[in-house]
């Protein structure tokens, strides 16, 4: 008789963990997405950059951080749940004048310009048809997430080595970009 209570206690252990896994996973990987983004600006379509968001002191020179937050989960019919969005870090971004408006409004091109290459890493997350092995699902997700990024630094980095009037178009078709 004790052994029918033991396996009974055992089998209606195992059926929770089974049911409330998946909703407890959720909710933890929520929290932690929430959390990552804590200390950081989230990009809005009409919200702009104000030379106070620049809270660090460390170089002489300017220089915005940007990045992707990303949360996914995996269902079982091989789909995925996935939510990201673009983040500026006030922490590690730092601006030695204030005095030119012009380089604020390039900073904000910045995080506009990782705005649109969040939206197409988002595209191709959503369009990706995942294999059924978890750990090469992740690595796929990861893996175009850096991808995405590096292609954004390497943009930005051909932008802002444009001469000034040249930049200046290339600026504009990201303004137009991100009114669509």
């Amino acid at each position: 008789m004790k052994i029918v209570k033991i396996l009974g206690i055992i089998l209606l252990l195992a059926l929770s963990y089974f049911i409330v896994r998946k909703p407890i996973r959720k909710a933890y990987y929520d929290y932690m997405y929430e959390k990552g983004k804590k200390n950081s600006i989230v990009w809005k379509k009409d919200s702009k950059l104000k030379w106070s968001d620049f809270k660090s002191t460390e170089l002489e020179y300017s220089f915005t951080s940007v990045g992707i937050a990303n949360r996914y989960e995996f269902n079982h019919d091989l789909t995925i749940d996935y939510k990201s969005e673009t983040l500026f870090f006030p922490l590690d971004s730092y601006v030695s004048d204030t005095s030119d408006l012009s380089y604020l409004e390039l900073q904000e091109y910045r995080f506009d310009l990782c705005e649109i290459y969040r939206r197409k890493l988002e595209r191709k997350i959503m369009t990706m048809k995942f294999k059924e092995f978890p750990k090469s699902r992740k690595d796929s997700v990861d893996l175009n997430t850096d991808i995405y990024y590096d292609l954004f630094e390497k943009e930005w980095e051909k932008i802002v080595s444009l001469p000034k009037n040249e930049r200046l178009n290339e600026l504009n078709i990201i303004k137009n970009i991100l009114k669509e």
